[in-house]
């Protein structure tokens, strides 16, 4: 750290904020934040690393999983499609191209 530029606060590397969650709130996506972010970020960030290890006795090898388990993939997939609807429809928004008509049947059910 003492290598850094003295105008770079490393504590202080989200936009300016302390931290992430602040950096989104600054950006008003505090929903985004806690439906998405929360939900992935222990995949992500390897929180729960001893679920996406599992051994197979069958083999006698250790298998390594981006997901702790298949039962997760489905999930994964939907939590995926909401923040991709997510973008396409701020993206819309901020651009007003009023694409409502096709966005809104894709909204994902959870926010109905």
């Amino acid at each position: 750290m003492e290598q850094l530029p003295t105008n770079v606060n490393a504590k202080s590397h989200w936009s300016g904020k302390q931290s992430f969650a602040e950096a989104v709130k600054s950006l008003r996506g505090e929903l985004t934040y806690a439906v998405f972010y929360r939900h992935t970020s222990t995949f992500a960030h390897g929180a729960d690393f001893a679920d996406h290890v599992q051994y197979d006795e069958a083999t006698d090898e250790v298998q390594f999983k981006l997901l702790p388990s298949d039962d997760h993939i489905v999930g994964q997939a939907r939590e995926s499609r909401a923040i991709l609807w997510a973008a396409a429809q701020r993206i819309n928004d901020r651009l007003g191209l009023n694409f409502d008509a096709i966005l809104d049947p894709h909204r994902p059910i959870h926010w109905l």
